[in-house]
Parts: structure tokens; C-alpha cells; sequence
């Protein structure tokens, strides 16, 4: 399921984006199709799937940063998992509840 390599070909001012385009134009993309194809298979099973997103924002700027988590936050019935390797690595304006692995056991942590 999915997009596949062979199957398309993103541009950015006409030119490939896998060529040209810059850590966080990558990382935006491959976020846009993700949601993409969330919305495709919300409208054909009418439920919500849950988003695992692993260290989606490391190569983000603030903006994009800032973009993404208003589009995460937009859907309140949509289940989210986040990971970072560092909290600050998160955005501040999400509210998040926050979970720490540590040594293969988990844990519940603190914003902070």
C-alpha cells in the first residue's frame, strides 16, 4: 500500500525533489503523502488510523515545524504517536503526553 518510487515523481519548481530539494523539502513531502494516504483510507474504511511519526521534525525549521503540528492538531479524533530522541526536539505548542523508554522499559515522563 502506498506510493512507490517508480510510481511518482514529486517537483519543486519543476525540478525532481529527490535531486533538488533541500533535508526538510524531503521531510515535507514524505509527510504530505503520509497524510494523503490517510485521508485516502479514512474515506474508503471510515475510521480515523493512528499516525506514527518517528523523528518527523529533526530536520524541520520552526515554520515547518509550526505547520505540521497545527495539521497534526487540526484532526481531534486522530490518534498520534510521536518520537524524538531529545523532548526539545519536540514543538512546544503541542500539548503532548509525554512517555519516556529507557533501558527497554517505559514510563510515564513529564513535559519537562
Amino acid at each position: 500500500m502506498g506510493p512507490h518510487r517508480a510510481d511518482l515523481t514529486l517537483e519543486v519548481h519543476g525540478r525532481p525533489i529527490r535531486e533538488y530539494g533541500s533535508t526538510g523539502q524531503l521531510r515535507s513531502a514524505a509527510v504530505a503523502l503520509k497524510l494523503i494516504e490517510i485521508s485516502t483510507l479514512r474515506a474508503a474504511h471510515g475510521t480515523e488510523p493512528a499516525l506514527l511519526l518517528d523523528d518527523v521534525f529533526a530536520e524541520l525549521d520552526r515554520e515547518r515545524q509550526g505547520r505540521l503540528s497545527r495539521r497534526l492538531l487540526r484532526s481531534g479524533e486522530r490518534q498520534v504517536f510521536l518520537t524524538a530522541p531529545r523532548r526539545d526536539e519536540l514543538p512546544s505548542e503541542l500539548d503532548l503526553e509525554i512517555w519516556d523508554v529507557l533501558a527497554g522499559r517505559v514510563r510515564k515522563g513529564s513535559p519537562a
